[in-house]
């Protein structure tokens, strides 16, 4: 396990403004210096539009943890989804 995962493995709190979440339907990832922004955004595909919804600004060496996690979630989905 490496240090940066070792950081998540404590107790997480949501604040109450943030338990819904956020609608999005894309997405986007820009690089700002040395640094990534996941920006999710709502699209309206008729009138060929999208609002950030949310961005995260997260540090290069949690990109490839992310890719990793989400490719090792996707795998146990039900192919059905």
């Amino acid at each position: 396990m490496s240090a940066v995962e070792k950081l998540v493995d404590c107790e997480v709190t949501i604040p109450e403004h943030l338990r819904i979440g956020a609608y999005a339907n894309a997405f986007r990832i820009v690089q700002d210096g040395s640094q990534f922004l996941l920006d999710f955004v709502k699209y309206s595909p008729g009138e060929h539009v999208g609002e950030v919804v949310t961005r995260v600004r997260i540090k290069p060496e949690l990109v490839e943890l992310v890719r990793d996690r989400l490719s090792q979630t996707l795998l146990q989905l039900p192919k059905t989804l």
